[in-house]
């Protein structure tokens, strides 16, 4: 059984409509854990700590089925509008908790079967985009990120799906943009991180988004099928993904090289 610490904010927590969700298949898990215990139970079309709202987990886990031929067990740890400072850098560390719910699940799931790849799947940004953060300190979060993951649980990826955006003006899309950005630069610098998608960017365009920035259903389920098969390429080509592109970004770029530059020459 594969084993899939799924974190972000909003958008990995899960925002969309149940009733309009897949239906996972029989080899699709979640750990579950409380103040009662644990348990590894069959995924429903929502996560234990979704609220009762879609996720992107059963399509994921439908197609990572079909693709890798294996057992795949979610472990759900993500924060309404948390931005990449709260993860690793200031006193709420949902990072640390985060790993600490994927270690019990790994020795709770460890005793009833046996335990394959692990690997993260990290959907946020639109939170550091809204409120400004710097792309900088972003690409050197998310890398810590990465790092920390690797050295304290073993998770030697951490596969990364590019931010959306926050309407509704201008600035916040170009300040999500830079984010957007960041990520790319992020994964391209630290070989254990790994862009998955960037299928958010097109979210509203394409009438996807339920609010100014929460994907529906529909854009959950499309965004979980992509992710697992660009994992599969991953693991199964022995490669990166090569993605379409569904924004412009070349001035986010632009904007990420020169900062970039100005660190190096301080």
């Amino acid at each position: 059984m594969d084993l899939v610490l799924l974190i972000g904010q909003s958008n990995a927590k899960g925002c969309g409509n149940p009733e309009e969700s897949e239906a996972a298949c029989r080899h699709a898990w979640e750990y579950l854990e409380n103040f009662t215990g644990q348990a590894l139970i069959p995924m429903g079309r929502t996560l234990q700590l979704s609220e009762g709202r879609g996720t992107i987990a059963p399509a994921f886990a439908n197609r990572y089925y079909d693709i890798m031929g294996e057992d795949v067990c979610v472990i759900h740890y993500a924060v309404d509008g948390s931005r990449i400072k709260n993860w690793v850098h200031d006193k709420n560390h949902f990072l640390d908790a985060a790993m600490e719910k994927f270690r019990h699940a790994e020795a709770y799931v460890g005793m009833r079967a046996p335990i394959g790849r692990r690997f993260a799947i990290w959907i946020q940004g639109e939170s550091d985009g809204k409120y400004g953060t710097d792309p900088i300190y972003y690409l050197e979060r998310l890398k810590v990120i990465g790092c920390i993951l690797k050295k304290e649980c073993k998770i030697e990826e951490t596969f990364v799906s590019r931010t959306g955006r926050w309407l509704p003006d201008e600035e916040n899309l170009a300040r999500c943009r830079r984010i957007g950005a960041a990520q790319e630069q992020a994964c391209m610098e630290y070989d254990n991180l790994i862009l998955v998608s960037k299928m958010a960017s097109a979210f509203y365009e394409k009438g996807l988004l339920q609010d100014e920035v929460h994907y529906c259903m529909k854009a959950l389920n499309m965004l979980g099928s992509e992710i697992a098969e660009n994992i599969g390429i991953y693991y199964n080509e022995k490669r990166r993904p090569v993605l379409e592109e569904t924004d412009d970004m070349e001035r986010a770029r632009e904007v990420l090289n020169i900062l970039k530059k100005a660190e190096v020459s301080l």
